[in-house]
């Protein structure tokens, strides 16, 4: 077993045919063959096999597939480390973020460390917290920032900056006329949530179900966005990230309102895989967000412009 046949096999089930995987190595469809047959020899097992006209793993293969994943990461990772050394100390690392963290929270803290090191090439990928954490754990990120509490035995969890979460209401909701909310006012209230598995959909339904109140759930959609336009056009209320709605609530689109005795408090928490070696720009991008995030205040999120989701 070798890195070209795990890298063969990480193509061949990823694009399900000989010809597709061939064409993205660089290679004969025979040569492919052969890769995968040495390697399935060398393993004793059937890696793969043919469904429905097309290449799917065995359960072995699964399970090779996984480790093939995290191995070809760390070659990358070693590549990339080396490069940086061979440039000078350019630097380049990949940055993972939750939707709300990565629209409203980290932008502004990559553009000011920007400042001081122009050189160093951030990429920035936005998903969901479940599968920040994976791709933390099969390291094709070198840091996550993600809400909520994250237990995960493989990670550094570090607490960088404080959050909550708001109601909000379109100003012409009823809610939005009352001199004060209680968890009682929102028991028949159709919420505006994220899809199922959302750690703030999840932080929602805990502190609500504290207090005796179920989440009525109205509507589900794919993103913070998605649930301020909805709110805004009255098709119910939502509780979401103070920093995602400060240019709504600045302008007059949505309204947001306190809940007596409700505790929606969390931090914003960097996440790093605990055995994984980080280059010199990682590391001190890492420091600059333990010292700097904290810092970071709503204007600074107000002026600069927000960021699609990619």
């Amino acid at each position: 077993m070798n890195l070209h046949q795990l890298r063969v096999l990480s193509a061949l089930i990823s694009r399900g045919s000989y010809t597709a995987a061939a064409e993205h190595l660089h290679l004969t469809q025979p040569a492919v063959s052969q890769q995968i047959k040495a390697l399935e020899a060398s393993c004793g097992v059937r890696l793969v096999e043919r469904a429905n006209n097309r290449i799917v793993p065995t359960h072995a293969g699964e399970v090779l597939h996984r480790y093939a994943i995290s191995m070809l990461h760390l070659e990358e990772e070693a590549m990339h480390a080396v490069e940086e050394l061979r440039a000078g100390g350019r630097g380049r690392f990949v940055v993972g973020a939750n939707t709300t963290g990565g629209m409203y929270i980290i932008p502004p803290l990559i553009a000011a460390y920007r400042e001081s090191n122009p050189d160093t090439e951030i990429v920035l990928k936005i998903d969901y917290t479940e599968a920040i954490c994976q791709q933390i754990a099969a390291r094709s990120l070198d840091v996550g920032f993600v809400g909520g509490h994250i237990t995960d035995r493989r990670f550094n969890i570090e607490p960088v900056t404080p959050d909550r979460l708001v109601l909000i209401v379109a100003p012409s909701h009823p809610l939005a006329q009352l001199p004060r909310v209680s968890v009682g006012d929102l028991a028949q209230e159709p919420f505006i949530v994220a899809r199922y598995g959302s750690s703030t959909r999840r932080l929602i339904e805990t502190r609500l179900k504290d207090h005796g109140v179920s989440l009525r759930v109205g509507m589900e959609q794919g993103g913070t966005e998605d649930i301020k336009k909805a709110v805004e056009s009255g098709l119910g209320v939502a509780m979401v990230s103070q920093w995602s709605v400060l240019r709504e609530v600045s302008a007059g689109y949505l309204k947001q309102l306190e809940i007596e005795g409700l505790d929606l408090s969390r931090h914003y928490e960097m996440i790093t895989h605990k055995s994984r070696y980080y280059s010199p720009a990682a590391e001190s991008f890492m420091a600059f967000a333990r010292e700097e995030a904290p810092k970071l205040k709503f204007a600074d999120v107000l002026k600069r412009p927000a960021v699609a989701r990619v």
